[in-house]
């Protein structure tokens, strides 16, 4: 966690200059209207929402293309020493 913590620190506030970036935007978000600082917190929230959303979809996808590939192995399995009856044991030794 302190890795993490020490990145934050190092890279992000000092060399690319995190502070003045997070200052600006403070600066930006308080100058707006109550109405557009809603209107901007609802867009991030709706922009958020959908990254998560795509990045279920993507764990799924992957998630179902691993399980197409042990379903794949296991029928080729069941044919080749079940149906077919090869015993390694035999063939080896």
């Amino acid at each position: 966690m302190q890795g993490i913590i020490d990145f934050y620190e190092r890279f992000i506030l000092e060399f690319m200059q995190g502070e003045q970036i997070l200052d600006l935007f403070n600066n930006y978000f308080e100058n707006l209207s109550d109405a557009n600082q809603v209107l901007l917190l609802i867009g991030v929230s709706i922009l958020s929402v959908f990254g998560a959303i795509l990045i279920v979809k993507w764990l799924i996808k992957l998630t179902s293309s691993v399980i197409k590939l042990i379903v794949i192995v296991a029928l080729i399995y069941f044919l080749v020493f079940v149906v077919l009856g090869f015993d390694i044991a035999n063939i080896l030794g």
